[in-house]
């Protein structure tokens, strides 16, 4: 995101020395630190919650086409045919 390298870090750690001064300096460390830790653990949250909502999203798609071939089975479709396509399936697999 930021493209901040390590003499850039060195910068702005010796501006906010000279600013601060070395008495506050550690304190606001600690806060920005804290600040960033809660800032990642939000991210990681929202993260988390888009991928259950695709997931979620996923599913439903799935259940809705299935149950759309259930109700509405194709013309083509010949019961004897798709039971022995089945058990082939199913003898395959094991």
């Amino acid at each position: 995101m930021f493209d901040v390298g390590f003499s850039e870090l060195l910068v702005i750690a010796a501006v906010a020395l000279v600013v601060l001064g070395p008495e506050q300096l550690p304190g606001l460390m600690l806060k920005l630190g804290r600040w960033a830790g809660m800032a990642k653990r939000q991210m990681a949250r929202w993260q988390a919650e888009l991928e259950d909502a695709a997931l979620d999203a996923e599913i439903r798609e799935h259940n809705e086409r299935i149950t759309k071939e259930q109700h509405h089975p194709r013309e083509n479709d010949d019961p004897a045919k798709i039971l022995d396509a089945r058990l082939r399936e199913h003898d395959v697999d094991q």
